[in-house]
C-alpha cells in the first residue's frame, strides 16, 4: 500500500473497529462547516497531506500518529496531494476531497456504513487496519 491514501470513518455507530466502519481509498468525504478530526500515520516514509483549497498541510510519519482537525467552508471537489517527494511513485499519492453539505454527508455516511456492514468479512485483515482510535486532540 505504498503511495496510497487510505481513509477510515467510524460509520453510523460512531465507533471505530466495528463492521460498519467505512474504508475508502484515495477519496475523502467531509461535511461542510463541521470540524473534522484526522489521525494519520505512514507505513513507509514521510508523506505530506496537503489540501491547497483548505490551506492545510500536515506530515504523515511512520510509526507515529499525527492528530489534527480542520473544517472546510466551501462545498466542492478538491485535490489531495502529497507535498513530499516520497519516492519513485510519488505521482500516485493523489487523492480527492469532496466537501458536502451536512445533510448530503449524513445520507452518504448512512448508506456507506450500511454497505460496509453488509459486506463485512471478519477474515479480511486487509480492511481491518488501524490503531487505538480516539477523538481527543
Amino acid at each position: 500500500q505504498q503511495w496510497y491514501w487510505n481513509f477510515r470513518y467510524a460509520g453510523a455507530d460512531q465507533n471505530f473497529g466495528t463492521p460498519d466502519d467505512i474504508v475508502s481509498n484515495h477519496s475523502l468525504r467531509i461535511p461542510k462547516d463541521r470540524p473534522v478530526v484526522v489521525e494519520m500515520k505512514s507505513k513507509d516514509v514521510i508523506h505530506g497531506f496537503f489540501i491547497p483549497e483548505v490551506r492545510l498541510q500536515m506530515d504523515a510519519i511512520p510509526g507515529d500518529v499525527t492528530k489534527f482537525w480542520f473544517d472546510a467552508n466551501t462545498t466542492g471537489d478538491f485535490e489531495l496531494a502529497c507535498y513530499h517527494l516520497c519516492g519513485a511513485a510519488h505521482y500516485k499519492m493523489k487523492g480527492f476531497v469532496k466537501v458536502m453539505e451536512d445533510s448530503e454527508y449524513r445520507t452518504w455516511e448512512q448508506e456507506a456504513s450500511r454497505l460496509s456492514a453488509a459486506q463485512y468479512d471478519p477474515d479480511n485483515k486487509q480492511l481491518q487496519w488501524g490503531w487505538a482510535w480516539g477523538t481527543q486532540l
